[in-house]
This record gives C-alpha cells, structure tokens and sequence, in this order.
C-alpha cells in the first residue's frame, strides 16, 4: 500500500470512529509502525484535515460553513475526477438521478454541471452543495444525519424514495470481488441505497481500479445485483476487466 493510499484510508477510517483514532490503534490497522502513522498524521495535519493530539488525531471540524472533503492522493483524485467525468457523459438532459453518498459519486455530480434540466435526489449533503450553483431541480432526502460523512439515513429517505422513480441510480463501493459482490466499511445508509437501486430504470456503479478484487469488512449486495455500467480507471486488474464484461455489464475506464 502507498502512503497516499494508506493516508487517505486513515481519513477514512477517522471518520467511521466519530472523528478520532489512537496512534497505535491505527499502526495495528494499517500494519506499520507507531513513527510512520505519525509521519502520515503529519502530513494530513500539514493539509488541514487532521489535528494531532496526545497519543492520536482528530479530524478537523467543517470551517467558513463549507463541508469539508478529505485529502486523497494525487493519482487518486486524478482517478476520481476522470471517473466522474465518465460518468456524467452518459447522463442526459433532462434526466432524473439518484446518487447516493460518497466521494467519487460527488466527483460525478461535480461533473454534471454542464447539463441542463436534470434531476437529482440524494442523500448527501457534498453532493447537494456542489450543485448549488446549478438550476438542477435538487431533493435532499430527510432522515438521521450522519455528521462524519454528511449524509442522511433511515426510513424518512426510504419512504421518499418509494414514490420516485430515476433513469439512473449512481452508487460507490469499498470494495466489489467476484465472491463477495459489493462491500463496504459503512453501511448505514444501506437502506437509503437498496432503495435508490431498486427504483431507477440503470443502475451505475463508479469506483476506482484498486477498489476491485478488495473485501470491504461489510457485504452489501452480490456482484449480480442489477448493476448496468461500471465506471472505473484504466489501472482495473485484467480478470475483472473481462469478468465484468462476461456478465454483461458495460464497462468504461476513464482517464
């Protein structure tokens, strides 16, 4: 693992242990020693997205009323943004679309903005404020807030959702292998995502190359759940590249 990789996991993680992790708690997790934990915390403090304190970190609080977005790798967010341009070249004017929470899900609604007369109901808050400067039509469904990642959850989002239908659910992932399907490290909005899935015409998944052939710790759905597209990057592993498309899912790699 890269120390961009490795540093953009630790944000991550940080933000499903309500914003805080121990020194050795993350050399455990990540398998490395205490000093190179503390030079990535450097380095993430040096960016404004975390805080050292005595023994640990704490991720920054949101600043100037903006939500915040963790610092990811160069390549990585190249990798995103190339996805996310990918994607939103499928989508058409006029169209209504659900996306679910997620940082390359938010690089796709980025891309949007040259479209016209879309639709978009969400669940995240990111993907809300980077639209704002849009005309699109935006619904922000209601439910528990979950303050780390900014996104909302439970029954309110689902009830609204079963009265709407999308030409196109967009949905992330932690991980998708052959075996296990589609996995993550946080399902709480799991119910806000089945939803979103099981009431659009498309469904496309966007994830970058290093997510495929990796296990989330939580399963969510099975390889085979009606996924329609596939947006990644070019570095995908060759096995999935033409196992995916054995199963009969279109695949675009971006960048």
């Amino acid at each position: 693992m890269t120390a961009g990789t490795r540093q953009e996991q630790i944000v991550q993680y940080m933000m499903e242990q309500d914003g805080t992790a121990k020194i050795q708690e993350l050399a455990k997790k990540f398998r490395v020693s205490a000093e190179t934990i503390r030079r990535d915390l450097e380095f993430l403090q040096d960016r404004g997205t975390i805080q050292r304190i005595c023994g640990g970190a704490m991720l920054m609080p949101v600043r100037n009323n903006e939500f915040a977005e963790p610092i990811t790798s160069f390549s990585g967010r190249q990798n995103k943004m190339a996805i996310g341009q990918a994607a939103a070249a499928l989508i058409e004017d006029g169209q209504k679309l659900f996306i679910s929470s997620g940082y390359t899900c938010l690089e796709v609604a980025k891309a949007l903005k040259k479209h016209k007369d879309l639709t978009i109901v969400t669940n995240s808050y990111l993907v809300a404020q980077a639209l704002l400067d849009t005309d699109f039509e935006i619904i922000v469904l209601g439910g528990k807030l979950e303050r780390n990642e900014l996104y909302t959850s439970g029954s309110e989002g689902t009830q609204t959702l079963e009265g709407l239908v999308a030409d196109w659910t967009i949905i992330g992932t932690g991980g998708f292998s052959f075996k296990f399907g589609l996995s993550d490290y946080n399902t709480l909005d799991g119910d806000v995502r089945t939803s979103m899935m099981n009431h659009c015409n498309r469904l496309m998944l966007v994830a970058e190359s290093n997510k495929f052939g990796k296990n989330a710790f939580k399963i969510r759905y099975p390889a085979d759940c009606g996924i329609n597209t596939i947006v990644s990057d070019t570095d995908m592993p060759e096995e999935y590249i033409s196992g995916i498309r054995d199963m009969g899912i279109e695949l675009i790699l971006a960048g």
